[in-house]
């Protein structure tokens, strides 16, 4: 062995990681542990049978339309913070708690939504999230017809509304592509769901068009016709695919109170949701306070809404990146090992070019932290779902989703009671809160250093698709002798 060789092992880091890439799949069943054991025969299938139909990108494109209208119903009011504040006649605070009544909906449906996933199926979930998303969208339109010290009430109850199906829709992405797409396109469906589109648009258009309290209404209304449109197709699209796409996709999942004791008694889960937390819950509470953040520096809702847009532009790029990535390699572990200590570095970058005429520095630093925060996000999701196979994929990430919301929550009103007082300068700047969101995110990070995980759905798939191929060559071999 070379000495450059016998350095790299005497790392421990990174000599863990080539391990746990090269016996990821070898070893992703044989392992004695509780999960293993509790891993059911598979179905032997038709090899015709795995494959991703036309209409499973159907349902991803509708599925991605919903979670978008979702995205723009949680940023309307927080993208453009000043014009709220004065059509809604409250604080920037009382405007920071529509964005956390979102948060603790979607905590209270969460508990919900894994067995709901499981006894009513995906099409029906698609459909309850997005007639809540409906209603709520529409509710708070009735604010515009109501006199301006009511608006608040009204637009807050259509808030929690909407809000309530949230979970519906973004905790059944990776059901949803384990039901509809096959093994070789289940990573990449996983991530196309993770793309905020809806996001990218909020933070873009609704400055554009919201210029002042007088457009605002625009904004509502807006938001409730697209609702309306992205709620059809769910009336209309079949429930399951005509044939499974993979063999794992109809297997038999983990009794719901049997999987929740499978997940919490596993450390490696334990060690993926500290993560996701810190991942998604900054994420979440930095997007909603960007504004806040960037205005006491003398940017307007526009800029903010720039710097908004190229941070989640971030996401496309991720999307075309960490999707086939991992279809094709598997290399899960290798991606989290290396991406989440870039993601800690990018919120120190945050905190240190947050200045003054100074947007398109302050941009890059929210793009980075947008692409390795995006490129994360469905690799975590579909690590969870490997590494507690065969426990419900919906499960998994209700849990996942539903502790990062609760995190955010409380990150989200710490971060804005760090907000400097108006004898500060500059005034109400949001320093604090960005150097509380860079220790964290280091903090949160460091579980990475004792994660250790299988590939388990993924080795059962293969370990069957083998097992198939096999028998279909023998079955070739053998024809010639019965002609």
């Amino acid at each position: 062995m070379s000495q450059s060789q016998q350095h790299f092992r005497s790392l421990p880091y990174l000599s863990d990681t080539s391990m746990d890439i090269q016996q990821s799949l070898q070893s992703g069943i044989s392992d004695t542990s509780t999960l293993d054991q509790s891993i059911h025969h598979e179905k032997e299938e038709d090899p015709e049978s795995n494959q991703t139909s036309l209409m499973a990108w159907f349902e991803l494109a509708a599925l991605c339309a919903l979670a978008s209208s979702c995205s723009i119903m949680w940023l309307s009011f927080s993208v453009v913070t000043d014009v709220s504040v004065v059509w809604l006649n409250v604080d920037i605070s009382s405007v920071s708690w529509l964005g956390n009544a979102t948060a603790l909906m979607y905590i209270f449906t969460s508990l919900i939504t894994g067995w709901f996933f499981e006894k009513y199926g995906v099409k029906n979930s698609m459909l309850v999230g997005a007639l809540f998303n409906m209603v709520g969208t529409w509710v708070r339109a009735i604010a515009i017809i109501c006199p301006a010290g009511a608006r608040f009430p009204v637009a807050m109850i259509g808030q929690c509304i909407a809000s309530l199906g949230q979970p519906f829709v973004y905790n059944i992405t990776t059901k949803f592509a384990s039901v509809w797409f096959s093994i070789q396109h289940r990573g990449t469906a996983n991530t196309i769901l993770t793309i905020p589109f809806g996001a990218a648009v909020a933070t873009l258009l609704i400055p554009v068009v919201c210029k002042s309290a007088e457009t605002f209404p625009y904004v509502l209304v807006g938001a409730g016709i697209y609702s309306t449109i992205v709620t059809i197709p769910f009336l209309i699209l079949p429930a399951l695919p005509k044939s499974q796409p993979s063999v794992t996709a109809g297997t038999e999942r983990t009794p719901f109170l049997k999987g929740c004791r499978t997940l919490f008694s596993s450390l490696n889960f334990w060690y993926l949701m500290i993560i996701f937390c810190m991942v998604m819950g900054l994420e979440t509470s930095i997007l909603t306070l960007l504004t806040p953040i960037m205005l006491p520096y003398g940017y307007t809702n526009n800029q903010a809404g720039i710097a908004g847009f190229v941070r989640l532009f971030s996401g496309f790029v991720a999307g075309t990146i960490t999707g086939p990535l991992i279809d094709k390699t598997g290399q899960h572990l290798l991606i989290l090992r290396l991406f989440v200590p870039l993601l800690c570095l990018t919120y120190v970058m945050i905190y240190i070019q947050i200045l003054p005429n100074a947007l398109w520095v302050f941009c890059m630093a929210n793009l980075l932290n947008g692409l390795f925060t995006l490129m994360l996000l469905p690799v975590i999701l579909e690590l969870a779902i490997e590494i507690t196979y065969p426990v419900s994929e919906s499960l998994s990430t209700s849990v996942l989703w539903a502790s990062s919301q609760i995190i955010s929550f409380f990150i989200t009103i710490i971060m804005d009671k760090l907000r400097s007082g108006s004898n500060t300068t500059p005034p109400n700047n949001m320093d604090n809160a960005l150097l509380f969101a860079m220790i964290l995110a280091c903090v949160g990070g460091l579980p990475i250093l004792g994660f250790k995980g299988k590939l388990r759905r993924l080795a059962q798939d293969k370990k069957n698709s083998d097992q198939i191929a096999i028998r279909k060559s023998v079955h070739d071999e053998e024809q010639p002798n019965h002609e």
